[in-house]
């Protein structure tokens, strides 16, 4: 505790000395306005932003919707570039912020806008009748209804209504469906405000049943085999006689 006030003393002499100023941050441009390599994106997307710091030593400062992504103190160079990961969040338009912190500077703040954009992820691509298809979704609007389609046919889901959480994800089955094959067919999952994402997906045919015949050679070739076999024994044992009838003349 003694320490503690002891802190507090020699900060408020600084402060009536002169030494250091508090200032609040304002809404002043950095020097340069920092650039995103993407202005929208998908949740789990790495945004990188880059800039021009007035300072090699001041602290980097990002964040996004009010979420903390990146504080970061340069180690000299005014330019500088960082990333983040877009977090878990439903469909819209977001704040990035992007402050610069250091005891010379008044924390000049850039704000950038960032769009979250819906995605789908099928457990595959590929399905055959009968296979059930796992789909998760994020960057849906929270708490919404969702409606899935595979080449433009409504598909029945489990569970039967599906309905966003807060952060516009979701989960969801479905039966793939008999019929011929389907190259490219459109998986679109939907909600009620216009936001869609999707995949494209291949239905495919279930393989034909090994016909235990086709690969065997048919009765009338096993036949034919038998019977040319038994007429070349035939014809050798003939002329093996032969040849015993002779060997029996010439020693008479």
């Amino acid at each position: 505790m003694k320490k503690l006030k002891k802190l507090f003393v020699l900060a408020a002499m600084a402060m009536a000395f002169g030494l250091f100023a508090v200032v609040a941050p304002d809404t002043s441009a950095l020097v340069t306005t920092p650039d995103l390599d993407n202005y929208v994106g998908v949740v789990g997307d790495t945004v990188m932003v880059c800039g021009e710091a007035e300072y090699g030593d001041s602290d980097i400062v990002i964040t996004f919707d009010g979420v903390l992504m990146v504080d970061e103190t340069l180690s000299g160079s005014v330019d500088w570039c960082f990333s983040f990961e877009v977090p878990s969040i439903a469909a819209g338009v977001y704040a990035v912020v992007i402050s610069e912190y250091g005891e010379a500077i008044s924390n000049p703040t850039e704000l950038v806008n960032f769009e979250v954009v819906p995605k789908i992820t099928p457990s595959s691509l590929y399905g055959e009748d009968g296979d059930v298809i796992t789909v998760t979704g994020t960057g849906f609007n929270g708490s919404d209804t969702i409606t899935l389609t595979l080449d433009g046919n409504l598909m029945t889901t489990t569970p039967a209504t599906v309905t966003t959480n807060s952060l516009g994800e979701f989960t969801l089955t479905f039966v793939v469906p008999s019929g011929t094959l389907i190259d490219d067919a459109a998986l679109v999952a939907s909600d009620t405000g216009g936001n869609a994402a999707m995949e494209l997906f291949t239905i495919g045919e279930a393989d034909d049943e090994i016909d235990d015949d086709e690969d065997s050679p048919e009765t009338g070739d096993i036949n034919v085999v038998f019977i040319a076999t038994t007429s070349i024994l035939a014809v050798a044992g003939i002329t093996l006689a032969g040849i015993g009838l002779k060997r029996a003349s010439a020693k008479r």
